[in-house]
């Protein structure tokens, strides 16, 4: 199917729903999700690593999660509960602050945001912020989408210089960034939509409203 003068899309998988048009993830594209997050995940990891280094910080120091030295020529390392804890803490800390700042900036431009968790296609866990219902602007929903990857990697950033051990703040920023795969795509489908679409947020996908249509209505 044509859209905008474009030719066919299969990576999008937009179904035609009357006079929207509707996405959702399909199996292949999950598995694609998937890949890249790992990817960005590690990527991002390398990335903040080395911009916390810039600013004289450490993946060490007080609470770090792994404790090494040699012991009569004899090289040990250990792992440490608590650290391995807290990492796990700043991290899920991390992804739920990444839905709020979805649901501020739902909230704002007038929507009335849920909360919720899911696995898509089975095989990738997510949490999510959606405002079913609630039509939004490209400019808008774009705000919306990216935020979160923006607003925490630039608060990570920010704060490096008062973070001496940068595994609990590397890591989250890492994790942030490799999660934000499916914001990042469905950023690239709305740029390819035509001025004047609305979108709406699902719990499982995104719905097109082309300007055409809502003329017509």
């Amino acid at each position: 199917m044509e859209r905008n003068g474009n030719p066919p899309d299969c990576q999008d998988q937009i179904a035609s729903a009357g006079p929207y048009e509707e996405f959702k993830p399909t199996l292949a594209i999950s598995v694609v999700w998937t890949v890249l997050a790992t990817v960005m995940t590690v990527a991002g990891f390398i990335l903040f690593a080395l911009v916390h280094t810039q600013v004289g910080g450490t993946l060490g120091g007080d609470g770090s999660l792994v404790e090494y030295g040699s012991d009569n020529d004899t090289l040990y390392f250990s792992l440490r509960l608590g650290g391995m804890v807290a990492l796990l803490a700043v991290v899920i800390g991390a992804l739920l602050v990444h839905e709020a700042i979805h649901g501020l900036g739902f909230w704002y431009f007038g929507g009335r945001p849920t909360f919720g968790a899911t696995i898509v296609q089975k095989i990738l866990p997510v949490l999510y912020c959606s405002a079913p219902g609630y039509q939004f602007s490209r400019a808008q929903f774009s705000v919306i989408i990216l935020a979160p990857l923006v607003v925490i990697s630039l608060v990570g950033i920010l704060l490096m210089p008062f973070v001496n051990n940068g595994m609990l703040l590397v890591t989250p920023l890492a994790v942030n960034f490799g999660g934000a795969i499916g914001d990042v795509w469905m950023f690239g489908m709305i740029l390819r939509r035509k001025s004047g679409t609305m979108i709406e947020d699902l719990k499982d996908g995104l719905r097109f409203h082309p300007p055409e249509a809502r003329r017509a209505g």
